[in-house]
């Protein structure tokens, strides 16, 4: 290994903080801070359209009219990233300019099964 590519896996060891992964939080307190910020994040549209609503009233057109509600099923549950997703994505964003692109892309391809574990 030269001592390029010993930078270049440095810095992107750096990127991925793979050396300092903190510990995650217990299930009880991570279901309260998903809980904390769905929170959060209802409250605040729910303002922002009273706002709105507030600041229109006397309007003659509802801007509401176009809001659609939600079919389907509730978006609080998301399924866990499989290897193949990132993979697919690792090979889309390689073809584009990024800001990994002091990282070979042979390289990085070469690495992938280490990358979408990581990641996934």
């Amino acid at each position: 290994m030269t001592a390029d590519s010993k930078k270049r896996w440095s810095a992107v060891n750096e990127l991925l903080h793979t050396n300092n992964r903190p510990t995650p939080p217990p299930p009880k307190e991570a279901r309260q801070q998903c809980d904390s910020i769905s929170t959060f994040f209802t409250s605040k549209i729910r303002r922002m359209k009273d706002t709105i609503a507030s600041r229109l009233v006397g309007q003659a057109s509802d801007p509401f009219t176009f809001d659609k509600p939600h079919v389907g099923p509730q978006l609080n549950v998301l399924s866990p990233v499989t290897t193949e997703e990132v993979t697919k994505l690792l090979r889309t964003m390689l073809s584009k300019s990024s800001s990994m692109d002091f990282v070979s892309t042979t390289g990085l391809m070469k690495c992938s099964g280490v990358f979408t574990s990581l990641i996934a």
